[in-house]
């Protein structure tokens, strides 16, 4: 064997190990600011501080600022479906099905269940309690079984509705694979998925919230296996420059169209930086932001409220800073939780 050749397979080797390490590390980062985003989108606060249409001086800014901002990180959401469409779908075999499912059942369907009674709970202690009852504009939640069960439903907390509907998708992806599979074979292929982005703009069909996406998520893994690896300087350095077109013009959480080519455009200019190394902890725990920051965000902002009253530096100070202090205040709690394995696996999906 040619020592050369055993060098060049064990550079190659460890390059991909390098340049999958880089793919993770993107997609921890981008899910890491997508958390960040969703918080954000709970954060505008303009009803509680009494700021209207008609104010003017700093209110005016304020308003504008937030309903700026809003369209920027409502993106969020859709990317997230983007990506879970892609992750299921990116080693994806037909044998492999059953345990996909059952990571799924781990991940998604088992913290769906406990977070939705958790935040039941959380509901029926703050709307029962006279002390804090008092300050709150949510109705009395009775505590039933009835109630809880309904709680598991439809109906579930705004911030769970994701993983409902994830739940919903992940049931029906062999009928995904199988049409993904075809629209390879098929000239209308890369049309039908236009469509999904289109159908977003103008609503010919009533889609579930988020199949759209997922489903290019799940085309793109399907059908161009690898692509994640591709990297090109002059793309990243174009991608910089759509998304400062795109933040300026404010057209970002327009549609799903908009929104994938904001996405494509910082996933290659992510390449402009070297992320090999592993990111910190605190980044990778994405899943617990987004169940969790509900109850954390909103007893903070309440707090805020009740101490400045509808001020309007408080309102900037809320908007600007709640996201960040929510987020670091989840991590000092999953830093304790991370002790106990069986309760933080059982929240955070085990993950």
């Amino acid at each position: 064997m040619d020592p050369k050749s055993g060098q060049k397979g064990k550079w190659l080797k460890q390059q991909m190990r390098n340049d999958e390490k880089t793919v993770r590390n993107k997609i921890t980062l981008i899910s890491f600011l997508c958390s960040i985003a969703v918080i954000w989108i709970h954060t505008h606060n303009l009803y509680s501080y009494g700021i209207t249409a008609a104010d003017t001086g700093l209110k005016a800014f304020v308003r504008e600022l937030e309903n700026y901002w809003t369209l920027v990180v409502g993106g969020a959401v859709p990317v997230f479906f983007l990506i879970s469409g892609f992750l299921f779908f990116r080693t994806f075999e037909w044998s492999k099905l059953l345990d996909k499912y059952k990571s799924r059942f781990l991940s998604i369907v088992l913290p769906y269940l406990i977070w939705c009674t958790i935040y039941y709970l959380f509901f029926v202690f703050i709307t029962n309690v006279p002390a804090i009852s008092a300050h709150v504009s949510y109705g009395t939640y009775v505590f039933s079984f009835k109630n809880w069960i309904m709680a598991l439903g439809p109906d579930c907390y705004y911030t769970l509705w994701f993983l409902r509907n994830l739940i919903i998708f992940i049931a029906i992806t062999p009928i995904l694979y199988l049409l993904a599979k075809n629209w390879l074979s098929l000239p209308t292929g890369l049309l039908v998925t236009i469509f999904l982005l289109v159908n977003s703009v103008i609503h010919l069909i009533d889609l579930p919230m988020g199949l759209d996406m997922y489903a290019l998520g799940s085309y793109i893994a399907i059908n161009h296996k690898g692509i994640e690896y591709y990297r090109n300087h002059n793309i990243s350095y174009a991608g910089a420059v759509i998304m400062l077109i795109m933040l300026i013009t404010n057209i970002v959480y327009r549609n799903d169209f908009t929104i994938t080519v904001f996405f494509l455009a910082g996933w290659f200019l992510i390449d402009l930086i070297q992320i090999n190394n592993p990111l910190p902890w605190w980044t990778t725990i994405t899943f617990f932001y987004y169940v969790a920051h509900g109850m954390v965000l909103a007893v903070l902002e309440k707090a805020l409220l009740m101490i400045g009253g509808q001020n309007v530096w408080f309102a900037l100070f809320d908007y600007l800073f709640m996201p960040l202090i929510t987020v670091f205040v989840l991590a000092v709690i999953a830093s304790r939780l991370r002790k106990h394995d069986l309760l933080w696996n059982l929240l955070n999906g085990f993950r």
